[in-house]
């Protein structure tokens, strides 16, 4: 009969026969407690060595202490011819090993290991060796194989430590015992114990990662489509991230990855539009929970960068303009034009060029070209003593080519013979008239008609006029029209200081009520 308790201990009583079919003895009550069944137990122990006769019917009830009692019937003794006796054993030690563990059973292929501390259960009558051997050597070493135990040391742990062996292969995590033995102990009991076996296990640390190949990409299309692998016969992946060498070139960020199944995983590479272009190592890691694993592939980003030159981004209709795009290959641009060839638009319009490095890599730029209408050709015609033209706005007068400073309006009162023409302006664009001839300056110091005179002439201090109508203006101007200084007489005459003028050639315009009278000035 046995008991089995909740930690995996055991006890089992029987009638063992141990005499002849003559021996007045012939069968005795023997006991088994141990732990690990088949691995580490007491050995037989007699439970009766009093009473004499058969031992028979054995049974046995285990106690909460961790004990247990048996029972069996047997001859009698003081006078009885058969009797029922019992004997309680209150969580008696028995002859075995004790292996003890207080942190984990697992070592790895890292290197990682536990220890286990070892002693006797009981106190034996002669040396006990305990030869230790690890069941896959493969997979574990063990610090010892042998320990020696007394009759005064026996319940002193001693140490040993299981180291896990590394290995090359893929091959998940691999359970293996450590093994004690006692059959070479001069103690008879010890030496009876069965093979006492410890389970433990060796985490597997290669998992395989297959890496993309080194990458070329240009930045503009980024990275996509491109897998990595993860083979594993361990603990299942539970982390996957992947990270760049060179943030500047990618950053963390712009790094995604997508699980395709089957341990197959997607890395995209995107938004680079702000990074430089260079080189950058992508590694990524993977964790089962135990181990880190990583394998990394290096990319290289490269990028076109077009640039558009224009002889002109703003003309005026009829005007040729020229594009040029440099900084890549195979230049094409749209709306029918050519690199560096000069066209003549018809209106604004954008044009945009396209080109590429010659591996993939292609960008493009574009630029605007303004066309601006040109105004109409101004004509000039004369009225009374003054030139009048035909734009009633954007006027510029020029006599022989020279501007005439402030002379803008559709009217412009001549001062001396000469060429003039008038250019309008639109915006930016401009048309110029044909040079019209004005004939009309009086070059003499005296107007016998009106009988104006003007002297000294030429002069360097002051002039004197002579002639005039009372309220006259008399202005002082510039060779090309700009107004100097303007006088209004009070009778028939005025003097006007010069003196701070530098030598040239000056106008005089006298307006009467009935006439405008110009006279050339010299000023020496």
């Amino acid at each position: 009969h046995g008991e089995l308790y909740d930690n995996g201990d055991f006890v089992i009583v029987k009638s063992i026969r141990t005499g002849g079919f003559t021996n007045p003895n012939g069968s005795e009550a023997y006991v088994i407690y141990g732990y690990d069944y088949n691995a580490s137990n007491s050995g037989i122990l007699q439970m009766n060595s009093t009473n004499s006769g058969d031992q028979e019917f054995c049974t046995v009830a285990k106690l909460p202490n961790g004990g247990f009692v048996a029972a069996w019937s047997g001859n009698g003794f003081q006078g009885d011819d058969q009797g029922v006796y019992s004997r309680a054993y209150n969580a008696v030690a028995f002859p075995g090993l004790s292996v003890t563990n207080s942190g984990s059973n697992q070592v790895t292929e890292a290197g990682a290991s536990f220890t286990l501390n070892i002693s006797l259960s009981t106190q034996p009558s002669a040396n006990v060796t305990v030869n230790i051997v690890s069941s896959n050597t493969n997979e574990a070493t063990i610090s010892t194989n042998m320990l020696n135990f007394n009759t005064s040391n026996w319940n002193v742990p001693q140490t040993i430590t299981v180291t896990g062996v590394d290995d090359l292969l893929d091959d998940g995590n691999i359970n293996f015992n450590v093994s004690f033995s006692t059959d070479a102990s001069d103690d008879a009991t010890y030496a009876l114990l069965n093979t006492f076996n410890y389970a433990a296990t060796n985490l597997d640390n290669d998992a395989t990662i297959t890496s993309p190949q080194n990458q070329q990409i240009c930045k503009s299309e980024g990275l996509s489509g491109v897998n990595f692998i993860i083979a594993n016969e361990g603990f299942e992946i539970s982390s996957i991230t992947a990270s760049s060498s060179n943030q500047n070139v990618v950053d963390d960020a712009d790094i995604s990855l997508n699980n395709s199944g089957n341990g197959v995983y997607e890395i995209i590479i995107a938004n680079l539009d702000n990074n430089e272009v260079g080189a950058a190592s992508i590694t990524i890691t993977a964790n089962d929970g135990v181990f880190d694993y990583s394998a990394s592939f290096n990319l290289t980003t490269t990028s076109i960068d077009i640039t558009v030159l224009a002889t002109e981004t703003s003309i005026c209709a009829g005007e040729a303009v020229t594009l040029l795009a440099l900084g890549a290959g195979n230049i094409s641009w749209d709306n029918g034009i050519e690199n560096n060839v000069e066209f003549t638009p018809e209106t604004t319009a954008i044009y945009t060029v396209t080109g590429d490095d010659g591996s993939g890599c292609a960008a493009s730029e574009s630029i605007e070209i303004e066309v601006n209408p040109v105004p109409a050709i101004p004509t000039i015609t004369p009225f009374s003593t003054n030139l009048v033209s035909s734009a009633a706005n954007g006027n510029q007068w020029y006599l022989e080519g020279e501007l005439i400073e402030g002379a803008t309006s559709q009217l412009y009162v001549p001062m001396v013979t000469g060429n003039y023409t008038v250019i309008v302006s639109q915006g930016a664009c401009s048309s110029v008239s044909e040079s019209y001839f004005y004939e009309g300056l009086v070059t003499s110091i005296f107007d016998a008609k009106n009988a104006i005179e003007l002297y000294p002439n030429p002069a360097s201090d002051y002039i004197s006029i002579k002639g005039l109508e009372s309220g006259s203006m008399v202005s002082l101007n510039s060779i090309t029209g700009t107004q100097i200084s303007t006088v209004s007489s009070s009778g028939n005459s005025l003097t006007m200081s010069i003196s701070e003028l530098p030598a040239g050639v000056y106008v005089i315009t006298v307006s009467q009520s009935q006439s405008v009278k110009t006279l050339k000035l010299v000023i020496q």
